[in-house]
C-alpha cells in the first residue's frame, strides 16, 4: 500500500490498480483523502478498506482491512440475469398497504421496465466476511404515496435474493 504513493501524483484525483489493491486518491479544497480497498476483477471490497485523510488543522485514520475478509469473490450471475431475479422477486410487492391513521389501503403498484439502476457492489452475508451484490432499484411507473420504486439486492455468486425493501421520499406514510 505504502509503495502505490510512489506511484500516483497526490495532488490529483486519481485511481491506480495493483493486484487486489485499489488506491483513490481525491482531493478537495479542504482536505486530502487516500483510500485503499480490496478489489478483484469488477467488484470492490468497499468495508475492506483503510483510509486516511488530512488537511491543514486534522487527521483522520481508519483501517478496517484485517476486520473484514471475503468469502468468495466470484460474479457467477451475470446482470441481465440478476436483473431477471429481482423483478422476479418483485411480483409479490406490487400491492403496497399504506398506513394513513388507523386506515390501512391497498395500493396496487406498476413497475416501470426501464431504466433498472443495477450497481456491482460487495456486502456480508456472514459476520466479518464480504461477498459480492446485485444492487437494483426498480422504478415504479409513478409515485405511490411517496413510494417511487423498490430495491433489490441478489448475491452475485448464487443468485439468491438477500432483501427486497420499498423506496420513498421523506414523509412518506408507513408501509405496514
Amino acid at each position: 500500500m505504502r509503495n502505490m504513493l510512489n506511484n500516483v501524483n497526490k495532488s490529483r484525483n486519481t485511481t491506480k490498480t495493483i493486484g487486489n489493491i485499489k488506491l483513490e486518491v481525491s482531493n478537495t479544497d479542504d482536505f486530502t483523502y487516500f483510500n485503499w480497498k480490496y478489489t478483484v476483477d469488477s467488484v470492490d471490497f468497499e468495508l475492506k478498506q483503510m483510509s486516511l485523510r488530512f488537511s491543514d488543522w486534522s487527521l483522520w485514520f481508519m483501517n478496517n482491512w484485517a476486520l473484514y475478509d471475503v468469502g468468495n469473490a466470484s460474479v457467477n450471475v451475470p446482470k441481465e440475469a440478476a436483473i431477471a431475479i429481482a423483478k422476479n422477486a418483485t411480483a409479490d410487492l406490487l400491492v403496497l398497504h399504506i398506513k394513513e391513521g388507523d386506515v390501512v389501503r391497498l395500493m396496487q403498484v406498476t413497475l416501470r421496465e426501464f431504466p433498472v439502476n443495477t450497481i456491482l457492489v460487495s456486502g456480508p452475508r456472514e459476520a466479518l466476511t464480504l461477498y459480492p451484490l446485485w444492487h437494483m432499484v426498480l422504478y415504479f411507473d409513478k409515485t405511490y404515496s411517496g413510494y417511487y420504486g423498490v430495491a433489490v439486492d441478489v448475491w452475485a455468486d448464487t443468485g439468491q435474493v438477500y432483501r427486497t425493501y420499498p423506496l420513498s421520499f421523506l414523509g412518506a406514510p408507513t408501509i405496514i
